[in-house]
């Protein structure tokens, strides 16, 4: 893989506004000169997950998850640098110079894609695209959403893209690992994958094309056709629409998960943009996860029938365990949203959206409606719902769930808590790598806190103002003791004489002398640190700090002056000592001096 010229990276870097990228992927909210969201990293409650814009780093102070842009990128969707690099190059519309033998997999993938939503974009506009004007006007869809998901046709040949992506020069071998063409029985040549159908293409949050779904216009089986997995559709992953409902999710606060394509149509037509739907699977557990990322409350909007209500039950704990809230909304029987929309109008669609309850509420009223006045049914009752409130973490939530349910019951809440907390055993034990990873983390807040308070102090202030380099001019090498403190500080020195403003995220950079683990975890710990982001509190600490470390290294060399003075037989020698002495004592009062007037 050919290598990636640094002065690409630094633009890339300089370009990509941290706080706008990650806000696609978590709810951020200013606080100050910092912005804050839950870790999309590490299930928590409360908001420990810091953006900071001036140094373009983010932080996390319940996981020590952190670093750059670039970083960010590779733990959000699995990259390697390179992969995250031309990722981030490729949407801000920077040129890589690299031949073919650069192109990632990843890469490769990407644009096999927008190649083919191109051609499929163009046959939708195109005579051949008739039927599937005809098919998108039948069902009600507006030119301004065909052109929003870039909804397009595969013709009804069999090598239309194929020949499409010849001429665009991408490689066959490249559209059959994104799922685009097979290989056809005999071995001979390729065949599109979609053929006779209206494609929609799968996007993730940043609106990178990772997959398609075909849905064909008459009774040809199957009715729906996804992508394939490749190297960048993982269906248990994506969400159809995530990107166009990005902002409304924002606004709203909440997430309607809908059943499929026309479904999520339907609600955009009733101005309900904050919807998504799984791509032919069930809701995941790292659906829910990213779901999590931008919102506290789900509308399962489903089916009336018995399908459809056991779909949001299976949902439900996996939605629970991620901490959110989940209200569902069961049409009326026979209906979907598109049908409904068309029967009913928008009014309706939407009375139904809002109409939504608590589906765990549901779900009790539903399980003990039947349950007859007797210990085994009361028992069988608890069984089947144990494992939705053993999903909830949050433990005032849970409790209200258990008074709520053994009052209905009949039985003591301790029976049905004791329930819970035997399930609870199995269920939180922790994994080797999430131990490893507390360790890892836990080594470093202790080797931040065993630091040297003064030099604690100048990394502290020297990343938030990299300007401020010119005060360490005083400082002294030898004043630094050997360790890990003192290797940080001196790099940080460097990067910031060099770099600028750069030279947190310049340090935290994947380049070939890559900063070392404990130094990277330690720097990203210090860095977050809020209490130096006025300037004059910056100056104030550094002049401190240097004159701390100035004393104490004077203290030093007074002791092995006085040391050397015991051992002195000629006046002269003596003499000297002495005077050194002195002056050491002179310097001392000087800077202590300094620190009662800072």
């Amino acid at each position: 893989m050919g290598r990636i010229p640094e002065q690409v990276v630094a633009e890339i870097r300089e370009r990509a506004d941290i706080v706008s990228f990650v806000g696609r992927y978590v709810t951020l909210r200013k606080s100050g000169s910092r912005f804050w969201g839950l870790c999309p990293f590490h299930g928590e409650k409360t908001a420990s997950f810091q953006v900071n814009e001036d140094k373009q780093i983010f932080y996390c102070f319940g996981c020590g998850a952190g670093g750059d842009v670039f970083a960010f990128r590779m733990r959000q969707e699995g990259l390697d640098f390179p992969d995250a690099v031309r990722a981030l190059a490729r949407e801000l519309g920077i040129p890589i110079p690299e031949g073919r033998a650069g192109e990632s997999q990843t890469h490769a993938a990407y644009r096999a894609n927008d190649a083919a939503c191109a051609f499929f974009r163009a046959e939708l506009r195109g005579p051949n695209g008739a039927v599937g004007r005809r098919y998108l006007a039948e069902r009600g869809v507006p030119e301004d959403l065909i052109e929003r998901f870039q909804i397009g046709f595969a013709p009804a040949g069999w090598d239309g893209l194929v020949s499409h992506l010849r001429r665009a020069s991408v490689p066959v071998a490249d559209a059959e690992a994104a799922g685009l063409v097979a290989r056809r029985q005999t071995g001979d040549g390729h065949y599109d994958r979609f053929r006779a159908r209206v494609v929609f293409p799968i996007t993730d949050p940043s609106g990178q094309i990772a997959g398609f779904g075909g849905r064909a216009m008459g009774d040809d089986t199957p009715k729906y056709l996804n992508s394939p997995e490749s190297a960048v559709y993982k269906k248990s992953r994506v969400l159809f629409g995530l990107a166009q409902a990005l902002d409304a999710i924002r606004s709203s606060g909440r997430v309607i998960v809908v059943e499929g394509y026309f479904d999520l149509l339907a609600l955009h037509r009733a101005g309900l943009h904050e919807a998504v739907a799984p791509c032919g699977t069930a809701v995941t557990q790292s659906h829910a996860h990213r779901i999590r990322r931008y919102a506290e409350e789900v509308v399962l909007l489903f089916d009336g029938d018995a399908a459809g209500q056991a779909a949001a039950e299976r949902a439900l704990p996996i939605l629970l365990a991620e901490g959110l809230r989940v209200r569902a909304a069961f049409l009326p029987l026979g209906d979907d949203p598109d049908t409904l929309l068309a029967k009913s109008g928008v009014a309706a669609l939407r009375a139904c959206v809002d109409s939504a309850v608590p589906l765990l509420d549901h779900l009790i009223e539903r399980v003990l409606k039947d349950t007859a006045a007797h210990a085994w049914a009361a028992a069988d009752a608890a069984k089947s719902l144990a494992p939705y409130l053993r999903a909830i973490g949050d433990p005032v939530e849970r409790a209200a769930y258990v008074r709520q349910l053994s009052s209905q019951l009949e039985i003591p809440p301790s029976a049905l808590d004791e329930a819970l907390r035997q399930g609870d055993k199995t269920q939180h034990s922790a994994s080797p790598v999430t131990s490893a990873r507390a360790g890892g983390d836990a080594a470093t807040r202790r080797a931040a806190r065993e630091l040297d308070p003064a030099v604690r102090g100048l990394v502290a202030a020297l990343a938030a103002h990299p300007d401020l380099v010119p005060l360490f001019d005083e400082l002294d090498p030898a004043w630094l003791a050997a360790g890990l403190g003192r290797d940080l500080l001196l790099r940080l020195l460097d990067a910031s004489r060099e770099s600028g403003r750069g030279a947190v995220a310049a340090l935290l950079a994947h380049g070939d002398e890559p900063l070392p683990e404990d130094e990277r975890a330690l720097l990203l710990e210090l860095s977050a640190e809020a209490g130096l982001d006025d300037e004059r509190s910056a100056r104030r600490a550094v002049s401190d700090c240097l004159a701390k470390l100035g004393i104490g290294a004077l203290d030093r060399q007074k002791r092995a002056l006085e040391a050397r003075l015991g051992s002195c037989t000629e006046p002269a020698q003596i003499a000297a000592v002495t005077e050194e002495i002195q002056q050491i004592a002179s310097r001392r009062h000087d800077l202590q001096k300094r620190r009662t007037q800072v």
